[in-house]
């Protein structure tokens, strides 16, 4: 598994400015260091909009409403499953470990499982250093 990546300036989120999904989707994108991608932003926020109605997204649901290229939507929801964002149960993509899980929950338990992992990179990175350095 990936890591994500942190923001290296901090996000805030203004509530007069958030007035659609999209809005919400864009912001979460930015948050976890997600990218540009017009791609990956649509399923985000087609994703979110699944996560409120604790319901799931299949490709073809996604090619059909969009008409991108369903490669690239392959390509893209692979790479979220890699950075431990989406899950998928046969051909259903979801955000969080489980449909019904709350989104809140998941990118908690999300930031502090992959928080852990570089905690413990770092110490075996210095008990290496101490070892042949100190």
């Amino acid at each position: 598994m990936k890591y994500l990546k942190i923001p290296i300036k901090p996000i805030y989120p203004d509530a007069s400015r958030i007035n659609s999904i999209e809005d919400i989707s864009n912001l979460l994108a930015d948050i976890l260091g997600l990218g540009r991608s017009k791609v990956v932003r649509y399923i985000i926020r087609r994703l979110i909009e699944a996560k409120l109605s604790r319901t799931h997204v299949t490709i073809d649901q996604l090619y059909i409403e969009s008409r991108l290229n369903r490669k690239s939507l392959y390509y893209h929801m692979k790479r979220l499953q890699g950075l431990g964002i989406v899950n998928r149960e046969n051909k259903a993509y979801f955000l969080g470990e489980t449909v019904d899980q709350p989104l809140k929950s998941f990118l908690e338990n999300l930031y502090k499982s992959k928080l852990d992992r570089m905690i413990e990179t770092i110490s075996q990175i210095i008990a290496i250093a101490s070892n042949r350095f100190g």
